[in-house]
């Protein structure tokens, strides 16, 4: 089994796991969480480039694709193309589906304050359990109710395939489909 290198590179959660099983030689097969999906590229440079190979993860259905889906009018693609756009040569630096994460978040706040015209906890809660489907966020479709605030419901999410091989828009291939 072969060790990390010293000093240790940056790395996600999903990567020792995945890692792990080609150095043992256990040909298995993972599901994986959104980390799997969240930074391919990161994995890859410190896992290897097979470390993909018969692994799929969860992510957002609207930064995922079918095989007939255009390319680039995605608003994900949209929202990638403006981040490449504003960060330029640093770009490699960043992953899109983190960064949206942040971005969503901000504009997911504002329209609770901007709702509820409060900023105490009960009122924007109340506000989005009563309105979160009006809230529009490059990650899909908001879900809120008395009981669930995660915010993203499992409607808004699936499997993606071979997550490390993003279509030039940044998509993930989404499995099944």
């Amino acid at each position: 089994m072969c060790c990390w290198p010293s000093p240790r590179p940056a790395t996600t959660p999903a990567t020792p796991s995945i890692r792990q099983r080609l150095e043992i030689g256990w040909p298995i097969k993972i599901i994986g969480n959104i980390t799997v999906s969240s930074q391919p590229p990161v994995t890859g440079k410190v896992a290897g480039p097979d470390v993909y190979k018969d692994v799929v993860g969860i992510n957002y259905k609207s930064l995922t694709y079918c095989n007939n889906d255009a390319i680039s009018i995605s608003e994900f693609a949209k929202f990638k193309a403006r981040l490449q756009a504003e960060v330029g040569d640093k770009y490699p630096q960043y992953s899109p589906v983190i960064v949206n994460y942040l971005y969503d978040a901000v504009y997911v706040i504002k329209a609770m304050v901007e709702g509820s015209k409060k900023t105490d906890g009960p009122s924007v809660a109340d506000w989005m359990e009563k309105n979160a489907s009006s809230v529009k966020v490059v990650a899909g479709e908001m879900f809120a109710s008395k009981t669930n605030h995660f915010m993203i419901g499992a409607a808004a999410l699936t499997m993606a395939e071979n997550p490390d091989k993003p279509r030039s828009d940044g998509m993930q291939k989404r499995a099944g489909c």
